[in-house]
């Protein structure tokens, strides 16, 4: 089966039939009485262990490595560092929480080798920063026996509280009452946080005290709806919509476009072409407030570069703002959320997909009909000089306020209140090059794209078709936010 396991460790004396997990730290071994789960590998590095780094950003450079290895116990002068590639069974430091702990894993990584003073070496992957140690002379790794399906779970406590990452301080994403069954897609080595699946279509993390596998698997998991806490209680910003697989017109349509593509500022909306797209999750609302603080609170992305919003001086950490989309963010920022909570931001075209559908060529979200308040939050001038703004709400708004304007998917807030980042660098004439299956975007450039309009710009800014760029670094004025996309659920 392809995919990656979590790996049973056994020892003299113990039975590795019981597929146990066996943990180490500061030493000691101890073992956990927990079935061998497969892992699920589109959300998540290949190596269950470095699922929870020290440094979101890993170790690119030698003066990360340096700075990584004193953090996890380098005392000494560093004589030389060089690349190098680790393969085979290591005990590797990960972290959950505040704690830093040490479990054996296989791996196959980039990392850099540090020799110390003493001729000690030792050894920092490159991707996640953590360390890596030889293994004990008397731990030996099992090789394990796949499942066939991912295995499913019984809820055992009255309330299954589902969390955003693999600790106690994240947000809650959902909540699933005893006696309920969820899909089990992977657990850390110690057993002590695991990855189930959410009703929604997307995932989250929860205690392995918490639920008890079960001898069956099911190809359909049986788990009951989920909601999740949220200031307004409007909507449940954790949930992901699936697109399908398939075709979808990209571009500008004369036949029915306000201006006819005719502007010359839409000639980098065409030409109108069809593009094929996998099926891909997306997330029904834009991230709020509460989502990227949790993703700031497990120290994975960085604060926005301000708290306040165009009319309200406390906005970003207030929890009346909670359930409103994050704005005063970077694309590197935006980047950073979605991989950590384990999706990543879309291409235009799944961008483009998810807010016109694949049936026609609309205008907006909604259909080819013009724009208003009851549809979208935008803002438009009246008149030449001396006019007036018309603003629908002169501020963002709560995602999902506006079910007028959702898109031929159910997608909210594709028109209107923030602007938001995809993943695709800007290049003008990238329509006349693109391929048709799954276009990746350009493989460089100056600006990144936006998609969707935002509060403070006019209602056909808004039109599904339309392109805006941004430099990456530049955060938009406080009307520029994102959404994330993953692989479906199997």
């Amino acid at each position: 089966m392809p995919g990656q396991y979590v790996l049973s460790v056994i020892h003299e004396g113990y039975d590795p039939a019981l597929s146990s997990i066996l943990a180490l730290n500061q030493d000691q071994i101890a073992t956990f009485d927990l079935g061998l789960y497969a892992t699920d590998t589109t959300p998540y590095p290949a190596d269950p262990m470095l699922t929870n780094p020290l440094d979101p950003k890993g170790a690119p450079t030698p003066e990360d490595a340096e700075r990584l290895a004193r953090l996890q116990g380098l005392i000494g002068e560093v004589v030389s560092i060089r690349e190098t590639k680790l393969r085979g069974d290591f005990l590797v430091n990960y972290r959950i929480g505040d704690d830093i702990r040490s479990a054996v894993a296989t791996i196959d990584h980039e990392a850099w080798e540090l020799t110390d003073e003493t001729s000690r070496k030792w050894w920092i992957i490159k991707a996640c920063g953590n360390l890596a140690s030889p293994l004990p002379v008397d731990v030996t790794v099992a090789t394990p026996k796949p499942r066939p399906l991912p295995p499913m779970a019984e809820v055992a406590v009255d309330t299954l509280r589902v969390r955003a990452c693999a600790s106690e301080t994240c947000a809650e994403v959902g909540i699933v009452q005893r006696g309920m069954r969820v899909e089990v897609f992977g657990c850390l080595a110690d057993g002590g946080w695991c990855q189930v699946g959410l009703s929604g279509g997307g995932r989250g993390w929860c205690t392995g005290g918490s639920i008890r596998q079960l001898a069956v698997a099911r190809a359909i998991p049986v788990i009951q709806d989920f909601t999740a806490s949220s200031g307004g209680g409007a909507s449940v910003p954790g949930e992901m919509v699936l697109i399908p697989a398939g075709e979808f017109q990209m571009g500008c349509d004369s036949s029915n476009d306000p201006l006819g593509c005719a502007e010359s500022w839409q000639s980098e909306e065409l030409p109108l072409h069809t593009v094929y797209l996998d099926a891909y999750t997306i997330d029904k609302y834009e991230v709020t407030n509460a989502q990227y603080k949790a993703c700031v609170d497990a120290g994975a992305c960085d604060p926005p570069d301000t708290n306040l919003s165009w009319t309200r001086p406390d906005y970003y950490g207030n929890s009346t703002y909670d359930n409103y989309p994050v704005i005063y963010v970077f694309w590197s920022n935006a980047d950073d959320y979605c991989a950590w909570a384990g999706k990543r931001l879309p291409t235009e075209a799944e961008w483009e997909k998810a807010a016109r559908g694949s049936s026609d060529t609309r205008v907006y979200p909604w259909g080819d009909a013009s724009y208003d308040c009851s549809r979208l939050n935008y803002s438009q001038y009246n008149g030449g000089s001396g006019g007036s703004y018309e603003d629908c709400v002169g501020d963002t708004s709560e995602v999902g306020n506006y079910p007028n304007g959702a898109s031929p998917y159910g997608v909210m807030d594709m028109a209107g209140n923030v602007w938001e980042w995809v993943n695709d660098w800007y290049q003008a004439d990238y329509y006349s090059v693109s391929p048709t299956n799954n276009p990746p975007g350009p493989a460089g450039g100056t600006y990144k794209v936006l998609r969707g309009g935002g509060w403070n710009f006019a209602g056909s800014s808004s039109r599904a078709a339309l392109r805006s760029v941004r430099y990456p670094d530049d955060y938009g004025h406080g009307s520029l936010g994102f959404r994330c996309v993953a692989s479906p659920r199997d």
